[in-house]
């Protein structure tokens, strides 16, 4: 099992509205799949990957995830 949290925000946006929808706090990898976390409860989780997911990054301004993996593949996710 490999635990990677992640200590940067992930900022989701409505695309019609351009308001902040939700704000992610946390996350951690836990085999293929990625878990979300507000700031009091799971927010989201899906599998990403087949095998361990070794890093998680987003896009500064764009609602956008980048999951890469020892799969050796690297994916990109609109949460």
């Amino acid at each position: 099992m490999n635990l990677q949290p992640e200590t940067r925000n992930i900022y989701c946006f409505s695309y019609q509205s351009g308001k902040l929808e939700h704000l992610m706090k946390d996350c951690v990898c836990i085999g293929g799949f990625i878990y979300l976390f507000s700031p009091f409860y799971l927010f989201f989780h899906w599998q990403v990957h087949e095998k361990d997911v070794i890093g998680v990054t987003h896009h500064p301004h764009r609602n956008l995830v980048a999951t890469y993996s020892e799969d050796s593949t690297m994916k990109l996710w609109k949460p």
